[in-house]
């Protein structure tokens, strides 16, 4: 069964909800709060809700996703939990076009809809990156949905 969820303007299937990682690029160039309180996204943007509530734009077309992750493995930094990701070789190619051309933009990590980071691309990346800000059981979620033990190898 095929369900949608409103929110100020923008629907997002839930099935496209359930057990995804996907990495956009935000929208930093309309105000998302004005979206929100008026209902009317941008074309080509989808209104999401940060961790403290406000609300982001993110551009609709995806950099990658989780079908692209040959590898997940969690890790633990001086900054706490986090996810080292290696893409596939087209996931890779759509990361490095993406990041050579965003510098200094943000680019954000959704899990099961939820936008989990939104963080500045400082330098240009392909098919490794790590994914910080996380809650432990946010990267153990990811690395046992999309790890090698999951299912995912190198292509």
């Amino acid at each position: 069964m095929l369900a949608a969820v409103p929110w100020a303007g923008a629907v997002v299937a839930v099935a496209q909800r359930l057990t995804t990682l996907e990495f956009r690029l935000i929208d930093d160039q309309n105000n998302p709060s004005q979206a929100q309180h008026s209902g009317k996204v941008p074309a080509g943007d989808e209104l999401y809700r940060l961790r403290d509530g406000s609300a982001i734009l993110l551009k609709r077309d995806l950099v990658a996703a989780g079908d692209e992750v040959a590898e997940a493995v969690a890790m633990t930094t001086s900054d706490g939990p986090s996810v080292y990701i290696r893409l596939d070789a087209r996931g890779a190619a759509s990361m490095l076009t993406a990041t050579r051309q965003n510098l200094g933009h943000r680019l954000a990590v959704l899990y099961n809809g939820r936008v989990i980071s939104a963080d500045v691309i400082r330098g240009v990346f392909g098919p490794q990156f790590e994914i910080t800000g996380l809650t432990t059981a946010e990267t153990r979620a990811i690395t046992m949905r999309f790890g090698a033990a999951a299912g995912h190898s190198s292509r």
